[in-house]
């Protein structure tokens, strides 16, 4: 569909929040993702499908502290947010350029952590220009919002140039994914830790300018 949640699952993302410290981490290709919170770096899991944990209550012990699950309907999440809840799990749910302020302020309600707008319409993983409609994404949701969560911002992130920009139109933290996968393909494994630290601390240089 749109979101391409298959895409999204198979790759390892890397979430690098405005103001916060970099790092980096390598998953183990069931999409590990790391988000640079105020508090502290937050592990998410993103699972499509048959979960690899029985509860929410079994992610939370496992350390993950949130969880998105992209073929997850709202309309269709209410017995998940409430094992979530009780296992004090974040519920991240996505969001598209074209979706509607209603739906928006109905996904808004069922969210924490952060609420995850798709940058592009089509799948992850295809390096396209910023487009004018995603800037407006941007500064529309945030309005919306109100501040009452931050806003990830995700698909086509591959290079400071595009964290600036994001960031720059009112983005919290953008959601990197396949540039990591490219460098983990093209690096031997003696380098890969330090391009991995040095790519990411790339990006987190351009979340500076707020």
């Amino acid at each position: 569909g749109v979101l391409g949640a298959g895409a999204l699952c198979s790759a390892v993302a890397m979430v690098v929040g405005a103001g916060q410290t970099p790092g980096a981490t390598v998953g183990n290709g069931r999409a590990t993702a790391i988000l640079f919170a105020r508090e502290g770096a937050r592990v998410l899991h993103l699972e499509i499908g048959e979960p690899d944990f029985d509860t929410p209550d079994n992610i939370k012990k496992a350390g993950i502290d949130g969880l998105i699950l992209p073929d997850m309907s709202v309309e269709e999440s209410s017995e998940y947010l409430a094992a979530a809840k009780k296992a004090k799990v974040d519920t991240i749910f996505l969001i598209s350029p074209n979706t509607s302020k209603n739906r928006i302020q109905k996904i808004l309600k069922a969210s924490s952590g952060f609420l995850y707008l798709v940058a592009v319409y089509g799948t992850t993983g295809i390096k396209t220009s910023i487009q004018n409609y995603s800037i407006t994404a941007v500064k529309t949701v945030k309005k919306i919002t109100k501040n009452k969560i931050p806003i990830g911002i995700g698909f086509g992130v591959s290079t400071p140039a595009d964290v600036k920009k994001y960031v720059s139109a009112g983005a919290d933290g953008v959601i990197v994914g396949s540039a990591f996968l490219r460098l983990m393909e093209s690096t031997a494994s003696s380098k890969l830790e330090d391009k991995i630290f040095k790519f990411t601390k790339s990006l987190k240089s351009q979340t500076k300018s707020r």
